[in-house]
C-alpha cells in the first residue's frame, strides 16, 4: 500500500524553492511529523528514515494519545544509529530539543537520549518536503480514533 497524497489549498501564492538533501555518510535522516484530531485530541506521529543513499530504512506510524515523546530518536537508538539528522516542519520542536526546553512529560526520556552516544542534528524543512511523515502521523492518530492498538 503506497502513501496517497492529495491536493490541498495553499496559504501562500508565492512559489518557494524546496530542496531535499540526503544525509552525510554514516548518518541517518529522520523526517518526522505529528498530527492531532483536535487541541487537545488524539495524536499520531510518523517518521521516514533514510540513509546517505536515499534508501528508506524504515517507516513508523504511531498513535500517541495525548503526548508527544521523542519516539523517532528512541527508535534510532534502538536500531544502533548513532549519527541522526532530524528534520521537521515544526519550528517549535526543532528549537525546543536542542535548547533542552522540552515539555515536562518527555523530559526524562530526552535526558536518557542525551546520555546515549547518539549525535543529533536538527533542522527545519517546509511542510511540502515533509509530506510522507505527515501522512504517517495522520494515519497513526486516526488509528487510535478507530479503536486500533
Amino acid at each position: 500500500m503506497g502513501i496517497r497524497v492529495g491536493c490541498r489549498p495553499v496559504q501562500q501564492l508565492k512559489a518557494k524553492d524546496c530542496f531535499w538533501f540526503p544525509p552525510p555518510p554514516n548518518h541517518v535522516l529522520l523526517y518526522c511529523d505529528g498530527a492531532s484530531s483536535g487541541n487537545p485530541g488524539q495524536a499520531g506521529g510518523g517518521i521516514i528514515c533514510r540513509n546517505e543513499s536515499c534508501e528508506v530504512l524504515g517507516t513508523l506510524s504511531v498513535g500517541l494519545g495525548f503526548c508527544y515523546p521523542p519516539w523517532g530518536m528512541e527508535w534510532a537508538v534502538s536500531e544502533s544509529f548513532r549519527n541522526v539528522w532530524v528534520r521537521s516542519d515544526s519550528r517549535s520542536a526543532i528549537q525546543a530539543f536542542p535548547s533542552n526546553r522540552v515539555p515536562w512529560v518527555v523530559e526524562s526520556r530526552w535526558k536518557a537520549l542525551l546520555a546515549s552516544s547518539m549525535l543529533v542534528t536538527f533542522s527545519h524543512c517546509f511542510r511540502e518536503v515533509n509530506f510522507s511523515a505527515d501522512c504517517l502521523a495522520k494515519k497513526g492518530g486516526s488509528h487510535l480514533l478507530l479503536g486500533g492498538s
